[in-house]
């Protein structure tokens, strides 16, 4: 038997985007040990090619190696588009990744616009491609790379520059505009202010549906044992920063982020 008590799901994203899906992790499996690993030294992935970010998460994975490790979640659309299927090969755990939440969107939609907001990368991969194949036909889908905006909402989601981008990006579409797909977990941040610039418009982002699916996939683990119910899991914040005050100041930007993302979902 193994002891849940023992291992850790790290949690993985360039920045403070994988927060959210950190969050609903630790609302669904109080029990569990988490581990949010930012690679705040290589950020924004969105800016980079699919071979240099491949790269990057294989040489990541050395970095928790001296990790007892349960399982692995992907909480970049960006990073799971370009490196979940050697990850799986790599690394010896169920390795589970965020994609964006598109099938939501059309299963909610009375015929309107959906608009996707994703990085340059996302756009152009083809995991999104294929889940507009797969979802998508005959639904009016637009798609829109927004580079810089991962930077905005590392400074301050809730900023006018924040509000002027999403403005200036989005008002060619509101007049038909139905439902926006979050296509970037940092873009989970830009609720608040969507809702005040289109509150005609559902919004989705895949962070709660992948913590539950990685909470599906831990519960049908064979040989693992749960702790007791009064058992509190424990929470790690590490990032790739060398010099040691740049990284306590990452870690201290990444758990300011924790609580706002908690204050804004009302957990």
């Amino acid at each position: 038997m193994t002891e849940l008590t023992d291992k850790y799901i790290v949690c993985c994203d360039s920045g403070v985007g994988g927060i959210p899906v950190f969050a609903e992790l630790r609302r669904l499996m109080p029990y569990a040990n988490l581990c949010f690993f930012a690679d705040t030294a290589y950020a924004p992935y969105g800016d980079h090619s699919r071979e240099e970010i491949l790269q990057r998460m294989l040489d990541n994975c050395a970095a928790w190696a001296d990790m007892p490790l349960l399982a692995v979640v992907i909480a970049c659309n960006t990073a799971t588009a370009a490196a979940i299927k050697e990850l799986r090969y790599q690394l010896q755990v169920p390795v589970l990744g965020i994609e964006p939440a598109l099938k939501p969107a059309v299963q909610a939609n009375k015929g309107g616009r959906i608009v996707i907001l994703a990085t340059a990368l996302t756009v152009r991969e083809n995991k999104l491609k294929h889940l507009m194949e797969q979802y998508g036909q005959g639904k009016n889908i637009t798609t829109l790379a927004c580079s810089g905006l991962m930077e905005l909402v590392e400074e301050d989601p809730n900023s006018e520059a924040v509000r002027d981008y999403l403005q200036e990006k989005l008002a060619p579409y509101a007049a038909d505009m139905e439902g926006i797909v979050l296509g970037c977990t940092h873009y989970t941040y830009l609720k608040p202010q969507l809702k005040r610039l289109f509150p005609h418009v559902q919004l989705f982002d895949g962070a709660l549906g992948l913590a539950k699916n990685m909470q599906r996939t831990v519960l049908q683990m064979p040989y693992l044992t749960l702790p007791d119910e009064d058992w509190q899991g424990l929470d790690r914040f590490i990032c790739t920063e060398s010099d040691p005050a740049a990284y306590a100041a990452k870690i201290a930007h990444l758990r300011e982020f924790y609580k706002l993302y908690l204050q804004q979902e009302g957990m």
